[in-house]
């Protein structure tokens, strides 16, 4: 129905009415010609408020869209930036033969710089979670299977993340074990990694990062 439909269906109902409570005959041209225009007036400022609301309700879905495509986009891109990590994600997985390259030797320099970079770039995921820009539930159903085969991994997790002197510098990254550990219990009842939970605070250096891993895992 066009906006022009609405204001003659709109005065022809008010005239009816009007007609019922008031003599038409009785009052004057003048009189007749002021109650119209107030009748119009008051119908184009009911017309108005519903064209406007439909285009405040229209403006709000496609926002609502636009930030659903724009969240998914950032989640894919995300899976890309984890994905230039699948050679050394790959070796993690137990799965022979591949699995055997840090049991037999000490991982060499370039392994090491391999494992430092991935979980640098849990380190940058854990900054997102903390400033709001993506959800530790989302990150726990996503890549908690990955912090699981890090973790498990002994030459790792003790080279890195249990020797005290090293592990103050990767806090970021234990906070975020340490949430996805919450989110996993949350969710299934257990760590992430079962056998080998995060260690709990105090841990080295945590003051000094301001960490609140409770605000990010909701209740």
């Amino acid at each position: 129905m066009s906006i022009g439909d609405l204001l003659i269906g709109g005065l022809a109902s008010q005239c009816a009415t009007l007609g019922a409570v008031v003599d038409l005959k009785a009052l004057s041209t003048t009189d007749v010609i002021t109650l119209a225009s107030v009748v119009v007036a008051a119908l184009g400022v009911f017309v108005a408020g519903r064209y406007a609301k439909g285009q405040i309700q229209a403006a709000q879905d496609q926002l609502k869209h636009q930030s659903l495509t724009a969240h998914g986009e950032f989640l894919l891109s995300l899976h890309e930036h984890f994905r230039e990590h699948d050679p050394i994600h790959l070796k993690l997985r137990d799965r022979p033969p591949r699995y055997h390259w840090w049991k037999d030797h000490e991982p060499s320099g370039e392994e090491w710089a391999e494992v430092e970079a991935y979980m640098g770039l849990f380190e940058r995921v854990w900054v997102l979670v903390k400033d709001g820009s993506l959800d530790i539930e989302v990150v726990e159903r996503l890549y908690g299977y990955r912090i699981e085969n890090i973790v498990i991994n002994d030459r790792i997790r003790k080279t890195k993340l249990e020797d005290q002197s090293r592990a103050r510098y990767w806090i970021d990254f234990i906070e975020l074990w340490r949430a996805l550990d919450q989110a996993h219990q949350k969710r299934n009842g257990s760590s992430v990694c079962a056998t080998q939970p995060a260690p709990r605070p105090p841990y080295p250096a945590d003051q000094a990062v301001g960490i609140s891993v409770t605000e990010v895992v909701s209740t």
